[in-house]
């Protein structure tokens, strides 16, 4: 009975060893319950230390012991209890940060989703941009184009009408 009630102290301390918080309430904790279970384990030898006392007529039990063993027992369930405590908040923080960790993953999701989003609208931009680039500079060619004929007709005229005059 007393390697069940080690081993499911070692199993306890090993739940709370891999950690619900960091820092110093996480150790407290540990500390308590690490205490609790040294405490339950003591209490439990004397539970059978009160089992084996016969003080009564004739080597049985008397009275007194049975009441003995019943606070020992009453002191052990108490001491459970405060165990089952630490391991219930333990247990309900962790429940605690996996739904904060699965609204984090969502709100996440929901940046990615409208990252997307804002992406295909740039894309959308730059590429309207790039046509109406492509515009702009097909007309400018050709507005240096007509600027160029317009100079050469200038260029013609004025030497026609000197060229005209002198000869």
């Amino acid at each position: 009975m007393r390697r069940i009630s080690l081993l499911a102290a070692a199993c306890l301390l090993l739940v709370i060893n891999t950690g619900h918080t960091s820092g110093k309430e996480g150790f407290s904790e540990q500390k308590q319950l690490y205490d609790l279970l040294e405490e339950r384990q003591t209490r439990f030898g004397d539970y059978l230390e009160s089992l084996e006392k016969k003080t009564g007529f004739f080597g049985s039990r008397s009275r007194h012991d049975m009441r003995k063993t019943i606070s020992v027992l009453k002191e052990i369930v108490e001491t459970d209890n405060k165990i089952i405590r630490i391991l219930n908040r333990a247990i309900d923080f962790k429940v605690f940060e996996k739904s904060r960790m699965n609204y984090d993953l969502l709100d996440l999701d929901r940046q990615i989703s409208s990252l997307r989003d804002q992406r295909a609208v740039l894309e959308k931009q730059v590429a309207h941009l790039l046509e109406r680039e492509q515009k702009l500079a097909r007309q400018v060619r050709l507005q240096w184009a007509a600027l160029a004929l317009l100079a050469m007709g200038v260029a013609i005229w004025y030497y026609r009408k000197f060229r005209g005059s002198r000869g």
